[in-house]
């Protein structure tokens, strides 16, 4: 471990130096980089300063790879193979936030998003995704993350060019200075009497000085902390000369051997296993003999453990791959690794399976929710990349792993998005409230907008008693709604349509003077205009 922290430690120190204001910079590059950054900070605190996820994120998205684009034609860069492509992957995903209104999955997008760029900005020259290891690939991404966020500290003037820039400027800026002194009391002198001869003057006078200093350092807020970013990214992109990860390997004497892959593995195994009996005898041994034995509900057994058993299964993976990585390559270590890892594995579906039996046993008993269906899809996404570990890394092609992981979860939030959960959510447990089953009317209205075609399709099949609460929480939140076009969003926007719409069919849920209060859509838009 000491050699890989020098080795940490290294890239750190290689990136210190490349951040270093001593350094030269190409004047064509530097110059075209704080241009852009100026220009994407004035869009975010135009698209982002006091307005939610909508196509705003696309937007500022496509200018900043555009804006990343320019600059590298501007100082002729060298690009390495894949990072326009996943540039252009993470402008995509973000458009997904003005398709989706479900926050979690506008948050699993714009994380896609960042991931993808994140990993472009990993690459060093000469070097694809295809050939980084997952240590290495941690570490990189760890380096880019560093390099965004302080990459602006590059264009700092240094000591040098201060000394230069004060040299060549320093006696026009006395001159200015000296004159702006001179005049100051002169303008302030004959303005004051024309503010005092003329009321058109005066009132023209007072409107231009009256400045609202909180709203223009909210704006100057903004704009700097975009073009922080923005230019923290264009540097990290295309002026980082990477450190050389392929070098980044323990040395041999350092390598753990296979008496030490067995016992770490086995030791797991041992564990994983005692675990799997447990839960053949008792999970899927029925409920008659859990309620037998522990005194517990059958809903009550399996609600407990379901998070913490993905966290096993989410953790083991990283585990396998660092093992991987670290150990001695042998025949008896290829040997021992294989077999305890295809154990493991095997142990694990096992494992998922049990919290996906316990996932559907408690919805059974208390309904749907987004946190049961996101938990259930990414132990599918799980399961997915470990088979194709199972494919790759224990045939010996662990080069092409790391691709096939990033593409699997890219997969997956794209059939997320198109799949719509919250409408999803929203039919289960209305069609289980149709059923008899028990109905939670205050979740269900608290779903995003995606949800309401589903609501308003199924509102004759909510039981009666909760109609009218679903039908008046619809038309409070989305009667009227308008959140201008910066926030503009397709599941917001239909939503808003759809209810408008039914409102009829709505109010009619509570009876005749159970929504009187309430305005219609054309009040409220005249109201607000």
């Amino acid at each position: 471990m000491c050699y890989l922290r020098r080795e940490t430690a290294g890239m750190f120190d290689q990136l210190y130096l490349q951040l270093n204001p001593e350094l030269r910079l190409d004047q064509r590059f530097a110059t075209a980089a704080v241009a852009s950054a100026v220009v994407l900070g004035v869009a975010g605190d135009l698209l982002f300063r006091g307005a939610g996820f909508g196509i705003n994120v696309a937007l500022w998205s496509g200018l900043l790879t555009l804006g990343i684009f320019a600059v590298s034609r501007a100082g002729a860069r060298e690009w390495p193979a894949g990072r326009a492509s996943l540039l252009i992957l993470a402008t995509l995903l973000t458009a997904a936030v003005a398709l989706r209104a479900s926050p979690v999955l506008q948050l699993l997008n714009v994380g896609g998003a960042a991931a993808l760029f994140g990993i472009a900005v990993a690459l060093p020259p000469g070097l694809g995704v295809r050939r980084l290891g997952f240590v290495v690939f941690v570490l990189a991404i760890g380096l880019a993350v560093f390099a965004v966020v302080l990459g602006a500290l590059r264009f700092l003037p240094s000591q040098g060019a201060m000394a230069k820039m004060s040299e060549r400027f320093g006696p026009r800026v006395s001159l200015a200075g000296r004159a702006a002194a001179l005049a100051t009391p002169l303008l302030l002198l004959f303005g004051g009497l024309f503010v005092a001869a003329d009321a058109v003057f005066e009132s023209l006078a007072i409107g231009l000085l009256r400045i609202d200093f909180k709203e223009a350092a909210g704006h100057l807020t903004w704009a700097v902390a975009f073009s922080w970013i923005s230019l923290g990214a264009i540097w990290s992109n295309l002026a980082v000369e990477r450190y050389e990860l392929s070098e980044w390997t323990l040395a041999d004497e350092k390598k753990l051997r296979s008496l030490e892959v067995g016992s770490i593995l086995g030791a797991l195994a041992v564990l994983f296993g005692a675990f799997v009996l447990i839960q053949l005898r008792y999970l899927f041994g029925g409920h008659e003999l859990v309620e037998r034995t522990l005194g517990l509900t059958y809903a009550d057994y399996a609600r407990r453990g379901f998070f913490e058993l993905v966290a096993v299964a989410a953790l083991l993976l990283p585990v396998l791959l660092v093992m991987e990585w670290a150990r001695r390559r042998s025949k008896g270590s290829d040997r021992t690794y294989r077999i305890l890892a295809v154990a493991l594995v095997a142990l694990l579906f096992v494992v998922m399976l049990s919290a996906a039996e316990r996932l559907r046993i408690y919805q059974a008993t208390y309904g749907l929710t987004e946190l049961r269906l996101y938990s259930l899809a990414f132990l599918a996404l799980l399961s997915s990349i470990f088979a194709w570990f199972l494919a790759t890394v224990l045939r010996g092609q662990g080069a092409v792993f790391l691709t096939g992981g990033i593409a699997l979860t890219g997969l997956a939030i794209v059939g997320l998005t198109v799949w719509n959960p919250d409408s999803f959510i929203a039919r289960v447990n209305i069609d289980r409230g149709a059923e008899g089953e028990s109905f939670d009317a205050e979740y269900l209205t608290s779903l995003s907008a995606d949800a309401v075609p589903a609501i308003v399709s199924r509102f004759d099949s909510i039981p009666v008693a909760d109609r009218c609460l679903v039908g008046r929480r619809l038309i409070e939140v989305w009667v009227g709604r308008d959140e201008g076009w910066r926030s503009w969003n397709l599941g917001r926007s239909r939503a808003t349509r759809i209810v408008e719409g039914e409102q009829d069919r709505l109010e009619a849920a509570c009876g005749r003077q159970g929504m009187g209060w309430l305005p219609r859509a054309g009040a409220l838009r005249l109201a607000a205009s």
